[in-house]
């Protein structure tokens, strides 16, 4: 797995509370905040090779529950493995991934099979999150430098917002 820059790191931690985390191409989490802990899934309570967000959207059966959205998060998933895979077409580890989720989840090898190829992007994402119930964020991927093209993602919502209050709220529980 490459490695997360340091400067990443702290700037994970500085953000607060809004949640944000490190994917690589292949869409594994290679680092997070505890607002993206809280929100998505604590991703260090997932074995290393489980800590994937296509893995993570298509065979952990919270992830239907908590995106409204599902579809869409899905389709997203398979769209960005395939712009990976599409760039590094002798990707091994790429191809595993795809084979594994493909003979784990029915929707993965749909998704997979419409070719759909979809880059870096930003928009908007609906939760009904388990404690705090109906969320929507917007988020934003931004390219880190450097030849493993990691993403920053993060995820904002109105200062004004329910969201914004219950992202707030948690980051006062966490203190």
């Amino acid at each position: 797995m490459p490695a997360v820059p340091e400067t990443t790191r702290l700037l994970l931690r500085s953000v607060q509370p809004w949640p944000a985390y490190v994917v690589s191409p292949l869409r594994d989490v290679l680092a997070w905040n505890d607002a993206a802990a809280w929100l998505l899934t604590d991703f260090s309570e997932l074995p290393a090779g489980r800590r994937n967000l296509a893995w993570f959207t298509f065979c952990d059966p919270r992830a239907q529950d908590l995106f409204v959205d599902w579809e869409a998060v899905a389709a997203g998933n398979a769209h960005r493995l395939r712009d990976t895979l599409a760039a590094d077409g002798h990707n091994g580890r790429g191809s595993e991934l795809v084979n594994t989720l493909a003979a784990q989840s029915p929707a993965f090898a749909d998704n997979w099979e419409r070719h759909d190829v979809r880059g870096p992007n930003t928009g908007r994402k609906k939760l009904m999150h388990p404690e705090a119930g109906p969320l929507t964020l917007e988020y934003a991927n931004y390219l880190q430098p450097g030849p493993d093209r990691l993403e920053l993602v993060v995820m904002t919502a109105p200062e004004d917002s329910a969201t914004h209050r219950a992202l707030m709220r948690q980051l006062r529980r966490s203190m």
